[in-house]
Protein backbone atom coordinates (compact mmCIF):
# COMPACT_ATOMS: atom_id res chain seq x y z
CA UNK A 1 0.00 0.00 0.00
CA UNK A 2 2.91 2.13 0.89
CA UNK A 3 4.78 1.98 -2.34
CA UNK A 4 1.29 2.95 -4.08
CA UNK A 5 0.21 5.83 -2.23
CA UNK A 6 2.19 8.38 -4.57
CA UNK A 7 0.91 6.49 -7.27
CA UNK A 8 -3.03 6.74 -5.90
CA UNK A 9 -2.28 10.85 -4.28
CA UNK A 10 -1.66 11.52 -8.18
CA UNK A 11 -4.75 9.57 -9.46
CA UNK A 12 -6.77 11.29 -6.89
CA UNK A 13 -5.23 14.66 -8.04
CA UNK A 14 -6.11 14.36 -10.86
CA UNK A 15 -9.05 12.52 -11.25
CA UNK A 16 -8.15 9.25 -12.88
CA UNK A 17 -10.99 6.81 -11.78
CA UNK A 18 -9.76 4.04 -13.25
CA UNK A 19 -6.13 4.18 -11.18
CA UNK A 20 -8.56 4.92 -7.91
CA UNK A 21 -10.51 2.26 -8.58
CA UNK A 22 -7.74 -0.11 -9.35
CA UNK A 23 -5.56 0.95 -5.75
CA UNK A 24 -8.89 0.40 -3.84
CA UNK A 25 -9.44 -3.08 -5.36
CA UNK A 26 -5.80 -4.13 -4.38
CA UNK A 27 -6.77 -2.42 -0.80
CA UNK A 28 -10.06 -4.36 -0.81
CA UNK A 29 -8.56 -7.61 -1.84
CA UNK A 30 -5.55 -6.97 0.89
CA UNK A 31 -8.99 -6.52 3.68
CA UNK A 32 -10.75 -9.52 2.15
CA UNK A 33 -7.48 -11.99 2.85
CA UNK A 34 -6.77 -10.60 6.47
CA UNK A 35 -10.32 -10.78 7.78
CA UNK A 36 -10.68 -13.98 6.41
CA UNK A 37 -7.65 -14.77 8.64
CA UNK A 38 -9.11 -13.55 11.46
CA UNK A 39 -12.67 -15.17 10.86
CA UNK A 40 -10.90 -18.47 10.37
CA UNK A 41 -8.73 -17.92 14.08
CA UNK A 42 -11.70 -16.71 15.50
CA UNK A 43 -13.64 -19.85 14.60
CA UNK A 44 -10.76 -22.57 15.95
CA UNK A 45 -10.87 -20.78 19.13
CA UNK A 46 -15.12 -20.69 19.97
CA UNK A 47 -14.78 -24.40 18.85
CA UNK A 48 -12.00 -24.87 21.44
CA UNK A 49 -13.03 -22.99 23.89
CA UNK A 50 -17.54 -22.63 23.06
CA UNK A 51 -17.72 -21.44 26.77
CA UNK A 52 -15.12 -18.62 26.40
CA UNK A 53 -17.87 -16.46 24.69
CA UNK A 54 -20.72 -16.69 26.92
CA UNK A 55 -18.20 -15.95 29.82
CA UNK A 56 -17.27 -12.65 27.95
CA UNK A 57 -20.72 -12.10 27.45
CA UNK A 58 -21.63 -12.70 31.25
CA UNK A 59 -18.54 -10.62 32.68
CA UNK A 60 -20.04 -7.46 30.37
CA UNK A 61 -23.15 -8.18 31.75
CA UNK A 62 -21.86 -8.30 35.71
CA UNK A 63 -19.49 -5.41 34.81
CA UNK A 64 -21.85 -2.82 33.45
CA UNK A 65 -24.65 -4.08 36.19
CA UNK A 66 -21.91 -2.85 38.82
CA UNK A 67 -20.74 -0.18 37.09
CA UNK A 68 -24.52 1.61 37.03
CA UNK A 69 -24.53 0.40 41.10
CA UNK A 70 -21.20 1.82 42.35
CA UNK A 71 -22.30 4.85 40.03
CA UNK A 72 -25.98 5.39 41.31
CA UNK A 73 -24.78 4.47 44.86
CA UNK A 74 -21.74 6.87 45.03
CA UNK A 75 -23.98 9.96 43.81
CA UNK A 76 -24.75 13.02 46.33
CA UNK A 77 -27.94 14.67 45.77
CA UNK A 78 -27.39 18.60 47.60
CA UNK A 79 -30.60 20.52 47.77
CA UNK A 80 -30.75 23.73 49.18
CA UNK A 81 -33.30 26.41 50.09
CA UNK A 82 -31.96 29.71 49.44
CA UNK A 83 -34.29 32.84 49.72
CA UNK A 84 -37.13 29.88 50.14
CA UNK A 85 -39.36 32.62 52.28
CA UNK A 86 -39.37 34.74 49.26
CA UNK A 87 -40.12 32.49 46.41
CA UNK A 88 -41.64 29.44 47.19
CA UNK A 89 -41.58 26.72 44.48
CA UNK A 90 -42.73 23.37 43.58
CA UNK A 91 -41.61 20.71 42.86
CA UNK A 92 -43.03 17.49 42.43
CA UNK A 93 -40.49 14.92 40.13
CA UNK A 94 -39.80 12.06 42.01
CA UNK A 95 -36.91 12.61 44.59
CA UNK A 96 -35.92 9.79 47.10
CA UNK A 97 -34.40 11.31 50.25
CA UNK A 98 -32.21 9.30 51.95
CA UNK A 99 -30.53 11.44 54.55
CA UNK A 100 -31.03 15.09 55.56
CA UNK A 101 -27.70 16.86 56.25
CA UNK A 102 -27.82 19.31 59.68
CA UNK A 103 -26.62 22.48 58.26
CA UNK A 104 -27.17 26.21 59.68
CA UNK A 105 -29.41 28.28 57.21
CA UNK A 106 -27.67 30.86 55.93
CA UNK A 107 -27.66 34.32 56.55
CA UNK A 108 -26.30 37.25 54.71
CA UNK A 109 -25.30 40.10 57.08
Amino acid sequence: MTDYAADYQKALLSNDTKAQKKYEDEVKRFDDKINACINKTNGESKKKFPASASQFNDLETYKHKNTIAFRNASIIRVSLDINDYIAPAEDNDDKKIIKHFLYPRLHWV
